[in-house]
């Protein structure tokens, strides 16, 4: 475990990844496509609260790729079976293409990963959230969040608002799960403004301060 002021850090920087091989489309889109026939799940959003300053490395990319983070008002995925079909695809594609590394100690730079190459869990945040973009789903719902892992460990992920509630996009698992499936600590998730801004807390935030950092923790799950 990080000390306070360690763990912060680490949420600021947005940890990394693992690219493992899909499990066949079908039985994935299955499930994807299961949930929306289920009740409306509660979105994660609905539990932000207060402001907090954003992970470092968020805000020099935000700073190079000003039209990547700015948004007007927050957007809703409507879950039907042909767009579950396109999220499955882009999240295996996407963890197919990308090899997990690390980022040295005190660096921490977010990039999109346009083609087989390695990164970090906010690597696999942003890219996930381009291709997903640039295949028709509105900016505006999808959210890079910060998490406290099972082992102590800082990572980001890519919160996608559907009307079935908010499905993650996560480099440690092999498949896309809710949100309150996952044995984390919720600590903040990116804003939607008009200008860039502070992040939003989320429930456990208090778990790491007043400023998050990330870590690269890459290990794979189930």
């Amino acid at each position: 475990m990080l000390d306070g002021t360690r763990r912060w850090l680490v949420l600021l920087a947005l940890a990394g990844g693992l690219g493992q091989t899909a499990a066949p489309a079908t039985a994935e889109t299955l499930r994807l496509a299961d949930l929306g026939r289920t009740a409306t799940a509660p979105l994660v959003r609905d539990l932000a609260g207060g402001a907090i300053r954003g992970p470092a490395g968020w805000e020099v990319w935000c700073a190079g790729h000003p039209d990547e983070c700015p948004r007007d008002t927050p957007a809703i995925v409507t879950l039907e079976p042909a767009t579950a079909r396109l999220m499955e695809r882009v999240f295996h594609d996407v963890h197919a293409r990308i090899t997990p590394e690390e980022e040295p100690p005190g660096r921490d730079v977010w990039r999109i990963v346009e083609g087989p190459g390695h990164g970090d869990c906010e690597d696999y945040a942003l890219t996930w959230r381009e291709e997903l973009v640039r295949a028709g789903l509105p900016r505006a719902a999808l959210d890079i969040a910060v998490a406290e892992t099972e082992q102590g460990e800082i990572h980001a992920v890519l919160a996608i608002h559907t009307d079935h509630g908010t499905i993650v996009f996560d480099n440690r698992h092999k498949t896309p799960k809710p949100w309150a499936s996952l044995p984390y600590a919720w600590l903040a998730l990116e804003p939607t403004t008009a200008t860039l801004g502070p992040w939003h807390t989320l429930p456990d935030h208090h778990r790491i301060g007043t400023t998050p950092t990330v870590t690269a923790e890459g290990r794979a799950r189930q």
